[in-house]
């Protein structure tokens, strides 16, 4: 009897971490997706200021709008989306010093969020193209500061 009850004991928690599992990588294709998004916008971003590509006005805002908008998701939830021990080995670059330095990210990610109204705030305005790269530069400065302390590819 106690063979079986060890056993199920050991069972449940196998089944449960892997649930646990399965809910962490789920968080983590999440976040990443949100974060691929904004990446590609970035990008574009970065292209248009170096003159690799030419957008419209509309382009460029519509850009600043999904970064908003995806910055905005992630730090809405950020404590859901990066809950305490949400690192699988392989599938995120996130550090265990995000939950060390819970009060630090979150205001980091305000910070982007911030940023990321701001830009998108400029780009409304009709800028210079140069206003538009002095905001676009801020808005980076934001994203990294996270990246560089949290994200271990970087």
């Amino acid at each position: 009897m106690k063979a079986y009850s060890l056993l199920l004991v050991l069972l449940s928690l196998f089944a449960s971490s892997k649930v646990m599992s399965d809910e962490a990588e789920d968080l983590i294709k999440y976040r990443k997706g949100l974060m691929k998004s904004s990446s590609m916008s970035v990008k574009a971003l970065f292209n248009y200021s170096r003159g690799k590509l030419s957008l419209s006005m509309g382009s460029v805002q519509h850009h600043a709008d999904i970064i908003y908008h995806n910055a905005q998701l992630l730090n809405n939830d950020l404590e859901a989306v990066f809950p305490e021990g949400s690192i699988i080995e392989g599938e995120t670059d996130a550090k265990p010093a995000i939950w060390k330095h819970w009060t630090d990210f979150v205001e980091k990610s305000d910070g982007y969020v911030t940023a990321t109204e701001e830009f998108r705030a400029l780009v409304n305005t009709n800028p210079s193209k140069q206003e538009i790269m002095n905001g676009f530069r801020k808005m980076r400065k934001a994203c990294g500061s996270c990246h560089r302390r949290y994200k271990a590819d970087d």
